[in-house]
């Protein structure tokens, strides 16, 4: 009997040490790396002869890849979804411009989950998910942040980035300057576990990459757009080989999670697997996308079959990193960690949503992935269904021959886009008053025009200046939420010749404080777009001017700013924006 007691205490000392040993491991860490505009065939591995992505294709056979995962049609809405398990109509996130890029400031972020589970969290690259705080990285859980907020940057070469929201200019190449930020972080992260995203804007236009990748593909007869493109993903590459080195050198690679993925389909015609649709689109061309997971000695490699999709990211790599969520946090994704690990998989009959809007927000184009099924809704609503595994290119619609499964989805898609828009889809106003951010740059392209005005590019993008002032009847309007009531300060970005120097200019609010002002000093800088490789569609960088407005009182809720001319004008004006700092 001693003998046996002995050894029952024995064992039960060693499972003790073992739970122990456990218990002291330290959290996994994650590092999250999204590429933008990289299309699934963007990959070698993919079946595409024509790009080099060595790095990438040896993650992906040592990692967990799913064969089916589902993104939004365009950048922000993916982002949105990606960091919040919710789709991103619940957040307010509806398009990639004029304040529908904006998320929820209230929406709980999977960094914020991190932070809150002892994490040291930080960003690298693009946010593309609200420019002023609480909207910006801060405001959403990023202890650190290096990179830039709109849809993309105007130029890839020694670029103007925010750092902790300070104006910096790193030099060299927009995706070495991101990788090696994040490296340097994560080298002096010490033990505290870490979340890292690390968000490339490449290969997103305006198309600029080194010359050493540009002309590879230049001499394998690829048009300059395609030779950009595939020299932007091939330096990423280089980059991720970078990054995976660093993880080896500091021997944290078996405790780090790596996951890759890319926010929407290819931003071109080029190979992608034979699928219908691009970027924009609802087929599956423009919302399959690549998806790996990676953990050294932990993580089998292996491919899973069923739909998954950005969603499913925030729970799933809490339920790896074993956080519980806060049961405040309802999430449309699934915590697939047990079915990447070998449990039972319960997804294959799971509903993948997706739906596309530019600026104004509406129910369609819309799709519905369901089984072998999807469901493909135009712009008019009219339907098309397509069985996927028959036929996974997408060329022949079974609507009128299974109608009453057609109808029975249809019904269930707008079901499902009537619940994700229950709490509205107008833009927000732009947040300004707050402690932490007291300098907010009211941008040109969230101002509503009226008159003869218009938008550098066209369309409101991320970096577009305001032109065409002609009279009093051009007007442009920012609609503000004072967080705090108190004095600010109003300064003019602007670009302006001779004609419009000490010509009186109006800045009024709604409350009835009129600004009459006067440009000192006419000032017009050159467009800079001297390392495209092909035309662009996004306005060029310009130098701008701040001159002093003045000052304006503005008590605690929402005003409208309005700057306008008092009379007829000749010669050339162009506004960035206005600078509104409470004093």
């Amino acid at each position: 009997m001693k003998f046996i007691l002995r050894h029952a205490t024995a064992i039960a000392g060693c499972f003790f040490l073992h739970f122990t040993l456990l218990c002291a491991q330290p959290s996994p860490n994650v590092i999250l790396i999204l590429t933008d505009d990289q299309g699934w065939g963007d990959l070698h591995c993919h079946g595409n002869d024509s790009i080099f992505t060595p790095n990438l294709d040896r993650l992906a056979s040592e990692s967990v890849e799913f064969d089916r995962f589902y993104v939004s049609p365009v950048c922000a809405p993916t982002r949105a979804s990606l960091l919040t398990g919710r789709y991103a109509l619940r957040s307010g996130v509806s398009w990639i411009a004029r304040r529908q890029e904006v998320m929820r400031s209230e929406a709980l972020t999977m960094a914020e989950v991190f932070r809150d589970a002892g994490y040291r969290t930080a960003m690298f690259g693009k946010w593309h998910n609200g420019a002023q705080y609480p909207n910006d990285p801060k405001g959403q859980g990023f202890d650190e942040f290096l990179g830039f907020y709109g849809g993309h940057l105007n130029n890839y070469f020694n670029p103007m980035l925010l750092y902790n929201g300070r104006e910096v200019r790193p030099q060299g190449f927009i995706t070495d300057i991101l990788t090696d930020s994040a490296i340097q972080y994560i080298a002096r992260a010490g033990e505290q576990p870490f979340f890292c995203y690390l968000a490339y804007n490449a290969p997103h236009s305006p198309f600029q990459c080194p010359d050493v990748y540009f002309d590879k593909y230049k001499r394998r007869g690829l048009s300059d757009k395609n030779a950009a493109v595939y020299g932007m993903i091939e330096n990423a590459d280089d980059n991720i080989g970078r990054l995976l080195h660093a993880l080896d050198s500091l021997g944290i690679r078996d405790r780090t999670y790596v996951v890759f993925l890319s926010d929407n389909g290819p931003n071109g015609e080029r190979y992608n697997g034979g699928m219908r649709g691009k970027k924009a689109s609802v087929y599956e061309g423009g919302i399959r996308a690549s998806c790996i997971i990676h953990r050294r000695n932990y993580l089998s490699p292996r491919h899973m079959p069923h739909p998954a999709a950005h969603i499913d990211l925030l729970p799933t790599l809490t339920g790896l990193c074993e956080i519980s969520l806060p049961k405040s946090l309802v999430c449309d994704g699934l915590n697939l960690s047990r079915v990447m690990q070998g449990a039972p998989d319960f997804t294959e009959n799971r509903a993948i949503f997706s739906q596309f809007s530019e600026e104004k927000v509406r129910p369609f184009p819309g799709a519905l992935r369901l089984g072998r099924y999807t469901l493909v809704l135009d712009e008019r609503g009219k339907a098309q269904l397509f069985d996927l595994a028959d036929d996974p290119v997408q060329e022949k619609d079974l609507s009128d021959s299974l109608t009453e499964k057609t109808r029975d989805l249809k019904n269930r898609y707008l079901q499902w886009y009537g619940d994700v828009t229950r709490s509205g889809t107008a833009p927000p106003p732009v947040p300004v008053g707050w402690k932490e951010s007291p300098r907010v740059i009211l941008e040109a392209s969230d101002a509503i025009l009226n008159g003869a005005l218009r938008y550098s590019s066209g369309r409101g993008w991320t970096d577009d200046w305001l032109e065409g002032w002609s009279g009093a009847r051009d007007t442009a309007a920012w609609v503000l939420e004072v967080h705090e009531t108190g004095v600010f300060s109003i300064g003019l970005l602007y670009n302006c010749d001779g004609y419009f120097a000490d010509r009186e200019l109006m800045l009024s609010s709604d409350d009835g404080n009129i600004l009459p002002f006067r440009i000192a000093e006419p000032f017009m800088s050159e467009e800079i777009t001297t390392q495209d490789r092909v035309p662009r569609s996004e306005s060029a960088e310009k130098v701008w001017k701040n001159t002093l407005i003045g000052q304006i009182s503005l008590q605690k809720g929402m005003h409208t700013l309005r700057l306008y001319l008092p009379d007829q004008a000749a010669g050339t004006f162009q506004v960035k924006g206005l600078v509104i700092s409470k004093l």
